[in-house]
């Protein structure tokens, strides 16, 4: 329980760092067109009925935030091989929050298995290279910060009867294929029995 709290403390710092240092980058370079609409909330917008996303969220939480804290998440797809599906994903609670990559781990009926994100400092890199496959390192390595996963976060927090913006913005979840074999690696990214 001490090394989770203590590996979430790393994380909480690393994201403020990284947060502050990406809002300076954002502030000074992007200017808003004309052409630009804020996300708002939409209160009578309802949730749709795909319960997977339920699920996903549920499983991103309890990976990432400490034993014994519950909260929501937001997730970005970053890619999908066979039965694992690739987020970067944005999990809080109001007080505290973690921001990395991981890997959801499906069923053959789409049900999650398990939810696994890399270790942090500098055995999150090596991790990285573990859990997911080449063409998403460079994803992961060059990742840039979605102010709006944190804003919608927020609202979320106060509306809990707002959806994940992935979910809002229609992004279809995961089709399962059938398993492949052609992934040499594949074997050492499974899940924790």
């Amino acid at each position: 329980m001490v090394k989770k709290l203590l590996r979430f403390c790393v994380w909480i710092a690393l994201l403020t760092v990284l947060t502050v240092v990406m809002s300076a980058c954002l502030s000074a370079s992007v200017t808003p067109s004309s052409t630009d609409t804020p996300l708002t909330p939409q209160s009578s917008r309802t949730i749709p009925s795909t319960p997977e996303w339920r699920e996903y969220e549920s499983a991103l939480a309890k990976a990432a935030l400490p034993e014994g804290v519950s909260g929501m998440c937001e997730w970005e797809i970053l890619g999908q091989q066979a039965q694992e599906l690739y987020v970067w994903a944005y999990c809080s609670n109001g007080s505290m929050a973690m921001s990395a990559p991981a890997v959801i781990y499906l069923g053959t009926d789409g049900v999650v298995r398990d939810v696994r994100f890399p270790r942090d400092g500098t055995l999150g890199a090596q991790d990285s290279k573990v859990l997911f496959p080449l063409e998403i390192h460079e994803k992961i390595f060059t990742y840039q910060r979605n102010p709006d996963l944190e804003t919608h976060i927020r609202r979320r927090l106060e509306d809990p009867s707002i959806a994940p913006l992935i979910i809002i913005s229609g992004t279809p979840l995961p089709v399962l294929p059938t398993a492949s074999t052609d992934d040499p690696a594949a074997e050492l990214r499974q899940p924790y029995p």
